[in-house]
């Protein structure tokens, strides 16, 4: 009988890259995901996750800006509506707050918040998608035991409520929450997709179109046996 491994579904998800410019150098929020998950145990990564009904819901109140969400539908696969592009953006920056504790948000009035986003109508915010320029699609490759779209969201860190230093993760997704740059980057275990979003990051960052939504966005996936990008 073939021994082949079950098909494993591709989820959407989105992870949020935070950048800090302080101090004359680029640094970027990242953590270092707890030993005994099963997707990257022990890698250094981007906060974030895949999508969830609750973001779905809030997107009906907090859409994108046409041009931001022109250009997450772009690629195939096709997200199936114009909300569900909204919904990534606050996943990303939901999945923020449940694994670093940190909000993306601004304070004032909101709509109804789902219970996911408890903790920011705690504090009297809103989150911000509309802050976000995207940056970057990649699909976990065959053979990983969790496959995601993800989408990557550049955001400069001036738009978090506020900056607990050193960080404390508020679960166990992340043993450490650190802000870390290109010399920082060489003492963890960092794997090949991060590396290459962390790329992007900084030549958007160094070029100055860090918030220019229309620049190009490299979508990274698999082909059979080859490595592939496009630009949409």
């Amino acid at each position: 009988m073939s021994g082949a491994a079950p098909r494993v579904r591709i989820r959407d998800a989105a992870s949020l890259v935070l950048f800090d410019r302080s101090g004359g150098r680029t640094r970027f929020l990242m953590g270092v995901r707890a030993s005994g998950h099963l997707f990257m145990p022990g890698h250094l990564v981007f906060p974030g996750g895949r999508l969830e009904a609750s973001d779905v819901a809030l997107a009906r109140h907090l859409p994108l800006d046409a041009a931001v969400t022109e250009r997450l539908m772009r690629g195939s696969p096709k997200l199936a509506s114009r909300r569900r592009a909204a919904a990534l953006a606050l996943a990303a920056i939901r999945e923020t707050q449940e694994e670093t504790g940190l909000l993306f948000a601004e304070r004032g009035a909101s709509p109804p918040l789902p219970d996911a986003f408890a903790p920011f109508a705690r504090a009297g915010a809103v989150p911000c998608p509309r802050a976000l320029v995207p940056l970057a699609r990649a699909v976990t490759p065959p053979g990983m035991p969790r496959r995601f779209d993800a989408r990557f969201f550049l955001a400069p860190a001036d738009c978090l409520l506020e900056r607990p230093d050193p960080i404390a993760p508020p679960s166990d997704e992340f043993e450490t929450v650190i802000w870390v740059g290109s010399e920082e980057l060489k003492a963890f275990r960092v794997a090949d997709i991060t590396r290459l979003i962390l790329e992007a990051a900084f030549a958007r960052i160094d070029e100055g179109s860090h918030g220019d939504v229309s620049a190009p966005i490299p979508f990274f996936r698999r082909r059979g046996l080859t490595h592939t990008v496009e630009h949409l």
